[in-house]
């Protein structure tokens, strides 16, 4: 289920139902991965898929969940001592149909993330351009306290923060959590999905404690 843009003509969402009901595009989630690991080599973290599960060992160095009707790809690769490396791709497209990558990190010890970053990838020109910035709002001092990003970092080069983001297995929606280290842990917010400017804005709070061992928290 690739998560689109919205539309309030309804004649127009007849002719975007027919358009898009025909086999337009045959990449998925992880064909969009390989080619953005070719495009960005330095920023992407770049995992070899398991092509199949039979012959594999129980116990993987990198564990992968593939949602193809959701558009959505999980890579967890084990670092040993109780850390993980968590990656979480999802697919989202523009109001011209273009691909919209979403990259979340996650630096996890025993089942629990300790740092984490978020960035966004569009296909728009043709080739695959940070788009972070123009996509979704920064929570990090609004949310969780943080101290403000350097004036002269590079969004390529955003680093690793107190925050947790939880990409959407199903919806459009995705959260942001404070982490353990942060000013303001423990709290958390769901970004909402404008489908017609393709962007994010702030949304509720989110309730509850974060799920980081279940699927994930219930939209309001």
């Amino acid at each position: 289920m690739i998560r689109r843009t919205g539309c309030l003509c309804a004649g127009l969402l007849l002719f975007l139902a027919i358009l898009l009901s025909s086999p337009v595009r045959a990449e998925d989630v992880v064909d969009l991965y390989e080619e953005l690991k070719l495009a960005q080599p330095i920023a992407v973290p770049s995992y070899e898929l398991p092509q199949a599960a039979e012959g594999l060992p129980e116990a993987l160095a990198v564990n992968v969940l593939h949602d193809a009707g959701h558009d959505f790809l999980r890579i967890t690769r084990q670092r040993g001592g109780g850390w993980e490396d968590v990656i979480e791709l999802a697919l989202w497209l523009d109001d011209e149909g273009a691909p919209l990558l979403g990259l979340s990190e996650r630096q996890v010890e025993k089942g629990v993330p300790v740092l984490g970053r978020l960035r966004f990838y569009s296909k728009a020109s043709g080739r695959w351009n940070l788009v972070t910035p123009q996509t979704v709002p920064d929570a990090s001092v609004s949310l969780c306290k943080l101290p403000p990003p350097a004036k002269d970092q590079l969004p390529e080069d955003a680093p690793f923060r107190p925050m947790g983001f939880l990409l959407p297995q199903q919806g459009a929606d995705l959260q942001v959590w404070c982490l353990h280290d942060a000013p303001a842990a423990g709290r958390g917010v769901w970004l909402r999905w404008n489908g017609a400017q393709a962007d994010f804005s702030f949304g509720p709070a989110l309730i509850g404690s974060p799920p980081w061992r279940k699927v994930g928290a219930t939209q309001p």
